[in-house]
């Protein structure tokens, strides 16, 4: 029950949003999940076309680990942000849950 509610926090939280862009962009579900999405098809055609000859398999998987690099560094800011706010006590997790942990 509580893991759902930590999903669910920006649609019953009343804080601002932030004023950070990396964290708005962050934020926005459905670019990262396209963002994810266009880089598995590319990890994907870089294997079906690989025929030995040619750069472009090894083009497309290169960009295909770089889009997953980025997108592990910016969980990894997020998840850093949301820490340093839980523990300066300015997350947006009411108090009743703080008390509980």
């Amino acid at each position: 029950m509580n893991l759902l509610y930590f999903f669910f926090r920006d649609l019953i939280s009343n804080n601002p949003p932030p004023q950070n862009p990396i964290l708005l962009l962050i934020r926005n579900r459905r670019l990262f999940r396209l963002t994810l999405s266009i880089a598995v098809a590319l990890g994907i055609a870089s294997l079906s076309i690989d025929n030995g000859q040619g750069s472009t398999p090894s083009a497309l998987h290169k960009v295909s680990v770089a889009m997953f690099i980025v997108l592990t560094v910016l969980q990894a800011f997020q998840t850093a942000v949301l820490a340093r706010n839980y523990y300066a006590g300015t997350s947006c997790f009411p108090s009743r849950i703080h008390a509980r942990y």
